[in-house]
């Protein structure tokens, strides 16, 4: 992601002394940002910034092993409160590659809400996540990363699940049976395999009620103070 696409405004901020530095493991880039807004974000960060941060500390934030990608998005996203900016929304001009960037990083940014108590976050990237794979074929990367990252029983998990089976039962399957050994190791895998073949069978014909993305919302104030 072009780091241009997610500039952030900071001259326009009222108040300009109490920045804290976002830093990424093997990752140069370092982004400023007001900790007013970190705090006001979530309870998350309102402990991570408590008293270790008091004056005579680094004032560094890090996120070990999160995608850039992903901390751009979730700057984006603190500033705008949206991600309109964020992915390519023109279907008609959106390959494959852009189809796995976009379910990627709406997975990664999912996790990454919940680790930081961001419901927000997490259903903005819900929204992105279930209108590309409305669409477009569930990549098996997308598939796998939702389950290595997510607990048992989430809206991530239920949301990637329902469109595996519709891609596997309706099209041409694009996951290979030798690809897919890999998730015998993955707890719930396969038990919800079967519990959504169920469920399409089911509810067959009730469209929205089944298939609108207000199913795999959760609760915005899950994680209120």
């Amino acid at each position: 992601m072009a780091s241009s696409i997610l500039n952030v405004r900071l001259d326009m901020l009222k108040v300009d002394d109490d920045f804290i530095t976002i830093s990424i493991d093997k990752d140069t880039q370092k982004y400023k940002v007001q900790r007013a807004l970190l705090t006001s974000a979530s309870p998350w960060f309102e402990t991570a910034l408590g008293e270790r941060f008091q004056e005579g500390q680094t004032r560094t934030l890090r996120f070990p092993g999160t995608s850039p990608d992903v901390v751009q998005a979730f700057i984006h996203w603190l500033f705008y409160r949206n991600l309109n900016a964020v992915f390519p929304c023109d279907r008609m001009q959106t390959n494959d590659v852009q189809t796995a960037y976009v379910q990627m990083t709406s997975v990664r940014l999912w996790i990454f809400g919940q680790e930081h108590l961001l419901p927000k976050l997490q259903n903005g990237a819900m929204r992105v996540l279930h209108d590309n794979i409305t669409w477009a074929v569930l990549h098996l990367a997308t598939l796998k990363e939702a389950y290595q990252g997510s607990p048992e029983c989430s809206v991530l998990r239920k949301r990637v699940m329902r469109e595996y089976v519709m891609d596997y039962q309706d099209c041409s399957p694009e996951f290979e049976a030798d690809e897919l050994d890999d998730f015998a190791s993955v707890p719930g895998f396969f038990y919800d395999y079967g519990l959504e073949t169920w469920k399409r069978k089911r509810v067959e014909g009730e469209g929205e009620k089944y298939h609108g993305v207000e199913a795999y919302l959760i609760d915005e104030e899950t994680y209120e103070r």
